[in-house]
């Protein structure tokens, strides 16, 4: 599930328009970061050294405002590129930037991290390649450190709010917004169609298929149809549910999930 070629394109897409991607961190994902920041420096004064997966510069931002060391890995360098614009903070000389694997992170020494943020990391790692992620990260960290990682993850239970003609009438309704509605079409009406139990893949060329198919049978107006086209994409995400992903990172350490209740993206925190 390498997507390289994927995301380059999809990174290309936001760099050439200049718009913020519907799937930076929301405010209210960072506050929660800003929490385990704020828990893992406790009485320190040293600086924490952190770990960032990905090029998301709203973490790297965070985590620099709080006067850590900052280490971004990515394998794309159009990522970074397309993140520069949504980069606020100034003075980067306490970040470091890496093009790199996350499941080699040759780079970094054994114990070297006090800190680990993500946006989404672990859903863009293939199930099968999860112990491997799992084992570097745990040979980097060290007890007492803390990874915090939002997840697109499934609910333990079905929601039936969630289903396509409820959310679709939720939406008309004005009872959800239009990144909410996008979410669940996106992550949760389609799974029947989309979604590989055995892989643990959502495939966003199925969803989207389906979407368009719910179009083609007047199930979705114009105006409808096209706003969620617009986010069109081929991405693959590795999706568990809340129960499961909690299980599979407790390898790490003691697992908490952030912001319960029905959403679909939540923080993962763990204590090593």
């Amino acid at each position: 599930m390498k997507q390289l070629d994927d995301w380059t394109r999809y990174a290309a897409k936001f760099l050439a328009s200049g718009q913020r991607p519907h799937f930076a961190p929301a405010r209210e994902i960072l506050d929660i970061h800003q929490q385990q920041i704020d828990h893992a420096k406790g009485d320190k004064c040293a600086q924490l050294k952190t770990l960032i997966l990905g090029a998301t510069p709203e973490l790297a931002d965070l985590a620099l405002a709080n006067n850590c060391r900052v280490l971004r890995v990515d394998c794309n360098p159009v990522m970074f590129e397309a993140a520069k614009s949504r980069q606020k903070i100034a003075d980067r000389s306490n970040e470091t930037i890496v093009i790199g694997e996350w499941l080699n992170l040759h780079m970094i020494g054994d114990g070297e991290i006090d800190l680990v943020l993500g946006d989404a990391s672990l859903n863009n790692i293939p199930h099968a390649l999860m112990p491997q992620f799992l084992n570097e990260i745990a040979r980097i960290t060290r007890p007492g450190s803390l990874i915090s990682i939002k997840q697109i993850l499934f609910p333990d239970e079905k929601v039936a709010s969630y289903e396509f003609h409820n959310a679709v009438n939720a939406y008309r309704t004005g009872k959800i917004s239009d990144n909410e509605f996008y979410r669940i079409l996106r992550f949760y009406s389609f799974i029947a169609e989309g979604y590989d139990p055995i892989t643990h893949v959502l495939d966003a060329e199925k969803v989207f298929a389906a979407i368009q198919k719910r179009h083609a049978m007047n199930q979705l107006t114009d105006a409808e149809f096209e706003f969620l086209y617009s986010r069109h994409n081929t991405i693959q995400h590795t999706i568990y549910t809340q129960t499961a992903q909690r299980q599979l990172l407790e390898r790490l350490g003691d697992c908490r999930i952030v912001q319960q209740g029905n959403e679909l993206f939540k923080v993962c925190v763990i204590r090593r």
